[in-house]
């Protein structure tokens, strides 16, 4: 008999759940803080996250947002859906929304044929995804999915009208790709300087101390540095002279990646060497700085930094979240916060004074394209969070634990992937500045007040021509790293976890391993073995290193040889083992992959969705598969199902 290709084995037993959502409240229009409340609410439960409090919302609860409705057979949005779709969008943009994912499940009623409700039901999903990213939400947070009739409103008929609909789930944070392992060089180092609570100028929320955080927790478990080679210098540590010191001691011995990070306060002072357009060198605020008559002494320059960082012989990575902005005159819009703008104030709230400024000095926004620093130097790349007339800001929309707009976009655009545009697994430094200006552009749009302040937001990059589109901090990454697994393999991790008493479980209850190992020689024949601590139907799918999906367990060869795809509780099940009919082979592509294994209770719920999938053929939408079957686990009102995974790895003979 010859052999099946085995893809990548993703192990489902029954596995888990996406369910229904935006329910109830007929044609009523809700605003987009309304939704922020309800979508948060109906956040799922994902891997690695503990919630100890046992009234947490069962995953994937049914939110009680109103459904998008359509009119029979049909697929165009009407006016009032229009509406709903735009006040969705802008919700979707607002912490914390702005991280996660969304299933955008269509329905129908159950008049029509079956495939054809199916693909009626795609279409509605599809018309408000188009929506949605008309407004602006990237089609990577955005999963179409066809239910066709087999999801009717609870309390009304299978033939109601208001089965005729479109709902949005929230399915968790965007993390779909996985990071490749990263072993940076040995000399790579960094500094990261944040500033919050200045003595003579105003404080900053403890925003600038969330950042450094956020970044260092970036370096070490994303990029793969040590604390050892991570140094932070936090409030009264971050004075002139130190910040100084630990560039020239810290940063600029060796040849390796070096990384300088600032948050804080920026301002300007008088140029001194004539190498500034407008006149004014642009300034970071240190914790010490003095203020005589209301202007600043004591500040560092961009002209001593790069000074500084020309004697390095290695790749030097900049990224300033500071204002860069010399006209500090009250805005017009006095109801504006001034506690949310990054340019320093006196304890009156009165604005700092340039210093030696008069009449006909020119006013420091008049080369409004200038950044913090600018060099020709192949190895020096410099992030700022605007232009050096603008004024950088603290984000109230991360409330209560603030964070820096610019740095909190810097993060999610590499970090969480969401500036991947072509969704390769690797963000380009032109990826990120797109990111970065359209989230910053996006961020205005809806709290148009505090940024009239500092006349809006231009994140500034500053590279070599040869580097704008290679990898981010591709100094930290090692060459031979391990593979990153496929995004749709993310997507299981996020979306199949099941949950008791509102917890997490991390192991969800299924193990799953590969023999003879996990890393495979191509044409070698394998075995899966399976343990549940709960008895059901097992369900293994397989995820290939192209993030191709296929059901590999129960299969046609499975069922005609009378293999039971049940497990009992506490049982091991190695497959294919005596089990004949079926083989697994590691066969190409070549690279890494993952198997899935759900155990559900009740193989009836799933028995249409299998049924569809055993011909071993790749499934085309693998990420509308996996939230359809996390969609029947939900069903069943409680987390009656476990989830297991292992990864793998093929390679060339």
């Amino acid at each position: 008999m010859p052999r099946r290709p085995f893809h990548s084995i993703l192990l489902v037993a029954a596995a888990s759940s996406v369910g229904a959502a935006l329910a109830n409240a007929e044609e009523k229009i809700l605003d987009r803080q309304q939704i922020v409340r309800e979508l948060t609410r109906s956040t799922s439960a994902t891997r690695g996250i503990a919630v100890e409090s046992a009234r947490t919302p069962p995953v994937f609860s049914t939110a009680t947002l109103p459904a998008i409705k359509f009119e029979y057979d049909s697929a165009r949005l009407t006016d009032t859906a229009r509406r709903q779709v735009r006040e969705l969008g802008a919700a979707l943009e607002m912490a914390p929304l702005d991280r996660l994912r969304f299933a955008v499940q269509g329905h129908t009623d159950s008049r029509g044929a079956a495939t054809y409700n199916r693909d009626l039901s795609l279409r509605r999903a599809q018309s408000v995804q188009h929506g949605l990213v008309d407004a602006g939400i990237p089609s990577a947070r955005l999963t179409p999915v066809g239910l066709g009739e087999d999801f009717p409103r609870p309390g009304l008929k299978a033939t109601d009208a208001g089965n005729r609909r479109v709902e949005i789930v929230n399915v968790g944070p965007r993390r779909l790709v996985e990071r490749a392992t990263n072993m940076p060089p040995a000399d790579a180092k960094a500094l990261l300087i944040g500033i919050d609570r200045y003595t003579t100028v105003s404080s900053l929320m403890g925003a600038p101390t969330n950042d450094i955080e956020a970044m260092r927790t970036y370096l070490r478990e994303d990029l793969g540095m040590t604390g050892a080679n991570i140094r932070t210098l936090r409030d009264a540590d971050a004075t002139r002279r130190n910040i100084l010191h630990a560039i020239e001691d810290w940063l600029i011995p060796g040849t390796g990646y070096a990384l300088l990070y600032f948050s804080g306060h920026g301002f300007q002072e008088r140029d001194s060497d004539g190498d500034e357009q407008d006149g004014w060198d642009e300034t970071l605020v240190p914790v010490d700085v003095q203020v005589t008559n209301g202007v600043a002494n004591g500040m560092i320059s961009d002209d001593e930094i790069a000074v500084l960082l020309a004697r390095r012989a290695g790749k030097t990575e900049v990224i300033i979240d500071a204002c860069h902005s010399g006209t500090l005159t009250r805005s017009a819009v006095s109801t504006a916060d001034w506690r949310f703008v990054k340019s320093p104030r006196l304890p009156d709230g009165q604005p700092l004074r340039l210093l030696a400024r008069t009449r006909g000095d020119p006013e420091p926004s008049d080369a409004s394209a200038e950044v913090f620093l600018d060099s020709e130097s192949r190895n020096l790349t410099v992030w700022t969070a605007v232009r050096a007339d603008q004024k950088a800001l603290v984000d109230g929309e991360s409330a209560p634990h603030f964070a820096s707009v610019f740095t909190r976009r810097l993060l999610s655009g590499s970090k969480d992937g969401a500036a991947d545009a072509n969704q390769d697994g690797t963000v380009t430094a032109r990826e990120l500045q797109t990111y970065l200006r359209a989230e910053s552009a996006a961020y205005c749009d809806r709290n148009r007040q505090v940024c009239a302040i500092g006349g809006g937001l231009t994140p500034q990059l500053s590279i070599g021509e040869h580097a704008v589109d290679q990898p981010i901090f591709a100094p930290l990454a090692r060459a031979n790293a391990t593979p990153a697994l496929p995004p749709v393999a993310g997507l299981a991790k996020d979306i199949l976890i099941a949950t008791t008493n509102g917890r997490v479980r991390r192991e969800g209850g299924v193990t799953v391993r590969v023999q003879p190992r996990s890393r495979l020689l191509e044409g070698e024949e394998i075995e899966v073995v399976v343990e549940s601590d709960r008895a059901g139907v097992l369900v293994l799918l397989d995820i290939d290193a192209n993030g191709q999906l296929v059901q590999v367990f129960p299969n046609e060869r499975s069922l005609l040889a009378g293999v039971s795809p049940r497990i009992a509780a506490g049982e091991t099940v190695t497959l294919p083992g005596s089990r004949g009919g079926f083989r697994f082979v590691a066969r190409s592509p070549t690279g890494r992959g993952m198997l899935v294994a759900v155990v559900a209770d009740d193989e009836s719920r799933l028995a249409v969705l299998t049924a569809r999938h055993k011909d071993l053929a790749v499934i085309p939408r693998p990420d509308a598969f996996i939230v359809e079957l996390a969609g029947h686990l939900r069903r069943w009102g409680r987390p009656n199902w476990g989830y297991g995974d292992v990864a793998y790895e093929i390679v060339e003979r």
